[in-house]
């Protein structure tokens, strides 16, 4: 066993088990009692052959049949009761552990999200907490209750016939160390198998995410493959582990065969030639037929352990070398009295890739509307997730009414801003729930004028149960428009002084369009308002506007001036014009998942 595994067994005893003393120590009395009583049933089998089936003692029998009966009773009741307990235990750590990895990821920069799967990390949260509940349950229960078990047996069986016992127990090690060369392959083999578990949800999860992009594109065979191929790997790796784990049965059975026919052979002798009664052998026999099981489970404890283990040391990996977010950010309180924001030379480039910003510097006054505008990929969605401080790691200089925002801690910074997302999100529960989000102490009538505000509250009223109408999972049972509306609700009801839109309005038709602008266009009144914009109206009311070009301001100014000295923007805004001019409202009603 190397330092590291035993670190980590020791930790997570260290860290888990201390809260669950008071039910681990019922669950110990009831495996004293489990060791005890199987011990006494082994012992008591001498007694039968001797004083019932030799002796013919009829008054034994009813002792003995007694016996039996109440040492059956009390280790049904201690095995009732070791299970009940430790599961009780083991659920608790398997939700502690959970939470706890899901609080270190929800803790760090949005940047660690970044082109990863979410049902990746889940599986990853899933197989750790698992695993590492297998090991603290493997460690804690079969070493304790089989140990005991064995080391009562194991009285039983020296007390019966010492020399018989110092045989059985010299082919311990013989065993152990054949366990041993196991124990490697199968560490060796663990240690991909949480890759390859999160990789099966991951494809399937992708797959059924885009189920209607599958199916107009007739991609389920694509799809099919692509997570056969993950579960064929994963099948693999199982069969293989099987086959390595499966190898120590045959070694203890031959081995335990081996022992019983010279057990026999001893027997036999010491009968025939000495003398010896029956029961003596019949105890010994049984005390070593049931220590077989406990001694089975220790044995193949240390593989049990190895194969969980490296989960949990992956797990221990991330937690201990994530740090939040929140301790990269300063300890100042902002205080944003008008709301000018301040770009000064910043670059940003995500990790592996090129430049996503360069040299970006912008100045943009209290309550001033700045649509930034440009090519997809030129940098509009992260100045605004580096407002947001979604990224810590740019260079430059951010600041809001003359403040660092490096200098500032995340909470006041984000109570000090309103955002409402590209791609909309709505948390399964109430539309009610749903905007109160943005503001949790929200009376209800607050509520239903940030709805009405946003263009929604007529279609909300029209919602089976109104605004405690459930929206579905990511908002599924609403239209785009529908889902867009809430948002802007939600935005809308926080009452920030910076206002952040990512195409906010991208997911509505004409009218509904109309009527949310002329609602924002009040609530933008001495509010700074950044909008990422690829409609017309948008740019059009916005003061200034921001041109990007692969990551550098290439122009600025409102839209008379740079239609006439902007040619990237004409271009852009001409083809904004012929696209609007032949696109077609999306509907905003909706029985079914929007398409």
């Amino acid at each position: 066993m190397d330092t590291g595994f035993r670190q980590t067994v020791m930790r997570l005893l260290r860290e888990n088990m201390p809260a669950h003393k008071r039910n681990y120590a019922l669950a110990v009395v009831a495996m004293v009692l489990i060791a005890a009583s199987t011990s006494a049933l082994a012992l008591l089998t001498r007694e039968i052959v001797n004083d019932v089936f030799v002796a013919q003692n009829k008054a034994a029998i009813g002792g003995v049949v007694g016996a039996v009966i109440g040492l059956s009773i009390i280790r049904g009741f201690a095995t009732y009761g070791q299970t009940v307990l430790m599961t009780k235990i083991r659920a608790a750590i398997v939700a502690s552990l959970q939470e706890r990895q899901f609080a270190a990821y929800l803790a760090q920069s949005a940047s660690v999200f970044s082109g990863a799967s979410p049902a990746q990390f889940m599986a990853k949260i899933n197989l750790s907490a698992a695993s590492a509940s297998t090991v603290l349950m493997t460690v804690t229960t079969n070493l304790v209750r089989d140990g005991l078990t064995l080391a009562g047996l194991i009285a039983v069986m020296v007390s019966q016939d010492p020399i018989m016992s110092v045989f059985a127990l010299v082919i311990a090690p013989l065993v152990m160390g054949g366990l041993s060369r196991i124990m490697k392959r199968i560490k060796q083999l663990a240690a991909a198998q949480r890759d390859l578990e999160a990789n099966v949800i991951s494809s399937a999860t992708e797959g059924l995410q885009g189920i209607r992009v599958v199916k107009s594109f007739l991609l389920e065979s694509e799809v099919m493959r692509r997570v056969g191929k993950a579960i064929r790997a994963r099948e693999a790796r199982i069969n293989k582990l099987a086959r390595t784990e499966a190898i120590s049965s045959p070694l203890m059975e031959t081995l335990g065969g081996i022992l019983i026919a010279a057990f026999i052979v001893y027997a036999a002798w010491q009968s025939l030639t000495l003398g010896k009664s029956p029961g003596e052998f019949v105890a010994f026999i049984t005390a070593f037929l049931l220590a077989y099981e406990p001694a089975k489970r220790l044995a193949r404890m240390n593989l049990q352990v190895q194969k969980a283990i490296v989960p949990v040391q992956q797990m221990y990996e991330v937690l201990d070398t994530m740090e939040p977010e929140a301790a990269l950010a300063g300890t100042a309180e902002l205080q944003v009295p008008e709301g000018a924001i301040r770009f000064e030379n910043v670059s940003f480039t995500y990790p592996g890739q090129s430049a996503v910003l360069t040299d970006v510097s912008f100045d943009i006054a209290p309550g001033e509307r700045v649509a930034l505008v440009g090519r997809s990929g030129a940098g509009k969605t992260t100045i605004v997730n580096l407002l947001l401080h979604m990224m810590q790691d740019y260079a430059g200089t951010i600041s809001i009414d003359g403040t660092d925002i490096h200098t500032v801690t995340l909470d006041s910074l984000r109570r000090s801003t309103a955002f409402v997302a590209q791609h909309t999100f709505l948390f399964s529960g109430t539309v009610r729930e749903n905007i109160r989000f943005g503001r949790p102490d929200a009376t209800d009538a607050e509520v239903e004028a940030a709805a009405k505000a946003a263009n929604a509250h007529d279609f909300i009223e029209r919602l089976p149960g109104g605004y405690d109408a459930e929206v579905g999972d990511s908002g599924d049972l609403l239209s785009g428009g529908q889902r867009q509306r809430i948002s802007i609700a939600r935005a809308l009801i926080k009452d920030a002084p910076i206002l952040l839109m990512d195409e906010a309005t991208s997911a509505l038709d004409g009218e509904s369009e109309t009527a949310v602008m002329g609602a924002l266009d009040s609530l933008m009144e001495n509010r700074t308002t950044v909008v990422v914009a690829h409609r017309l109206s948008t740019i059009e009311k916005a003061d200034k506007i921001i041109v990007l070009d692969a990551g550098r301001i290439v122009a600025t100014g409102t839209h008379a001036e740079l239609s006439e000295r902007s040619p990237l923007y004409a271009s852009l805004f001409l083809g904004l014009a012929e696209a609007e001019t032949g696109a077609e409202p999306a509907a905003d009603t909706k029985t079914a998942p929007e398409a």
